[in-house]
């Protein structure tokens, strides 16, 4: 009969941290999806106006600014999106608060959601336009219904 010496435990590749570790990846992502998100839609509305201005004017020319702004929102609604790899809270109220309750105000008022839309002071133009154009095309929606995937897909994979 041969004795192995035993070895120590080796804790597994996929285990969850400790409940504090835990607390700390959910209030991440929920500030990051709450904060985040807005700044991304923000920067991927002025930038696609800007686009959109570009191409009606049709110069041919490339607008750096826009195309930035919407390279940078995109950047940011990646980010909120992964981190529900790690705690679902952000992207999954993320895509309530900033995707699909604005989607759902427009279908029941367009006209009052356009109004609140200019009435915001201090926006300029480009957000307001392509904030408008966002809610009439459906991109709210858009966005929401991803990061909601991206939260119940990582809540998934734990459970």
């Amino acid at each position: 009969m041969s004795s192995t010496p035993e070895s120590p435990e080796q804790p597994e590749p996929y285990a969850e941290p400790r409940s504090g570790g835990r607390m700390i990846w959910h209030l991440l992502s929920l500030l990051t999806g709450l904060v985040l998100t807005p700044i991304a839609i923000a920067l991927m509305t002025y930038g696609g106006a800007r686009w959109l201005r570009a191409a009606q004017n049709m110069t041919g020319e490339r607008d750096l600014p826009g195309l930035a702004a919407l390279l940078a929102g995109a950047f940011l609604l990646v980010l909120v999106a992964s981190l529900g790899a790690r705690s679902a809270v952000g992207p999954l109220l993320a895509g309530v608060v900033w995707g699909v309750f604005p989607a759902l105000v427009y279908v029941a008022g367009p006209l009052d959601a356009t109004g609140w839309v200019l009435d915001v002071p201090g926006l300029p133009a480009e957000i307001e336009n392509g904030t408008v154009t966002w809610l009439a095309v459906g991109c709210f929606l858009a966005v929401g219904a991803t990061l909601l995937g991206a939260g119940f897909s990582g809540a998934l994979r734990r459970s």
